[in-house]
């Protein structure tokens, strides 16, 4: 996060002649980059003039030149949590990586630790759980991961910042 916005993803070198880059998202809603929508980067904001996802090209506004291109190669986008709301819509059960970090993980009524990061190994997203440290204390790692996949993760709930998962502690400890 920078400034309390979330990362969304990269630009690469610049392509062609019109001031088009190379483009790697990192998200699933590839449906936010459209025309006019505005990210911001630590050298000021862009506005997204068009995004080709199947050939990972993107273009912004007054980018128009490949020394303008380069002169934002390697800018790193960011949204806010509100904008990413209102323009990503989830289906039943899908729940934002934003909101699930922080969460307590418990396996029956034995707290795992909290939700520290997800971790995209693909095809799978794993949550990174820094354990508690009465389980440390005992000497089990400081972190671990967990698939976030129904084998593993029960329920999660948001609001009250838990997830119950089965089998996590096996996973604590072969780690």
């Amino acid at each position: 996060m920078f400034n309390g916005e979330l990362y969304v993803g990269k630009v690469g070198k610049s392509v062609g002649l019109k001031g088009e880059s190379k483009f790697f998202p990192d998200t699933d809603f590839l449906e936010q980059f459209t025309s006019g929508t505005r990210f911001e980067t630590k050298k000021g904001s862009l506005i997204v003039e068009y995004y080709h996802p199947d050939r990972g090209i993107i273009k912004f506004e007054n980018i128009n030149t490949p020394e303008a291109a380069k002169k934002i190669t390697n800018s790193e986008l960011y949204t806010t949590l509100q904008a990413t709301k209102e323009q990503c819509q989830l289906q039943e059960g899908e729940f934002y990586w934003f909101d699930i970090i922080g969460c307590d993980v418990y396996e029956d009524s034995l707290l795992l630790g909290k939700v520290a990061s997800i971790e995209r190994l693909e095809p799978t997203d794993y949550m990174l759980i820094q354990t508690d440290l009465a389980l440390q204390s005992q000497g089990f790692n400081k972190t671990f991961l967990i698939p976030y996949i129904d084998r593993y993760v029960l329920t999660t709930d948001i609001n009250a910042k838990h997830v119950t998962v089965q089998g996590g502690m096996d996973l604590l400890e072969a780690s």
